[in-house]
């Protein structure tokens, strides 16, 4: 086999030290992150209670795979999160998008969600993701 035979178009990877490397593949952490090489990925941050009971990042890559922007989609599924949670007033969820065409875009559920982005012909750009509140 090639190594890129072993490799995804877009790989998925949430590790912040040597310890998580292990846990980065524990299927209890995919909920916060999904990426299908058809059409792009997702993250999320902040209460993971409230992304995994919207079933938030799949929800995200599945509205990209019916045509909506990275940004709609998250913003989409922000409301699906308040929908879930009737106490979303208190709770920060944002989620983070990318397709496969390098569209990117977030949504999140309070102000305060910032997210970086880099790519060789830009160099590190920052952007404040939009809110519902």
């Amino acid at each position: 086999m090639k190594e890129d035979e072993f490799l995804p178009d877009l790989p998925a990877f949430d590790v912040t030290n040597v310890e998580d490397l292990v846990a980065a593949v524990a299927p209890s952490l995919m909920p916060k992150r999904r990426v299908d090489n058809e059409v792009g990925g997702a993250t999320a941050t902040g209460w993971g209670e409230a992304v995994i009971r919207a079933v938030g990042c799949f929800l995200v890559v599945e509205f990209m795979r019916q045509g909506h922007s990275p940004a709609a989609a998250c913003e989409m599924a922000v409301d699906r999160v308040i929908e879930k949670n009737p106490d979303w007033h208190d709770i920060q969820v944002g989620f983070l998008a990318l397709d496969k065409n390098s569209a990117h875009g977030g949504f999140c559920i309070a102000p305060g969600f910032t997210y970086a982005l880099y790519s060789p012909d830009v160099p590190n750009e920052i952007f404040d993701a939009p809110s519902r509140i």
